[in-house]
């Protein structure tokens, strides 16, 4: 099996991992720097954006953002 043919056969999300790696990019709000103190304003803020609504998992209230930003930590 070729390179090319090994990466069509690879899971998305590790091909994902290598392309954020590859651009030296953060893998999660800590390393952004985003800390955990933020995260009930960023929850709170996030939910006057025009996005929310539109987001395909429901998001009613701050704290299912905050059970995203958990995840994305």
């Amino acid at each position: 099996m070729d390179a090319r043919s090994e990466r069509r056969a690879a899971p998305a999300a590790d091909l994902l991992a290598q392309l954020i790696t590859e651009l030296g990019l953060p893998r999660g709000l800590m390393t952004a720097g985003i800390s955990r103190d933020d995260f009930a304003t960023i929850a709170e803020a996030s939910l006057q954006t025009p996005w929310v609504p539109k987001n395909p998992r429901r998001i009613t209230s701050a704290k299912d953002v905050l059970q995203i930003l958990d995840l994305a930590a």
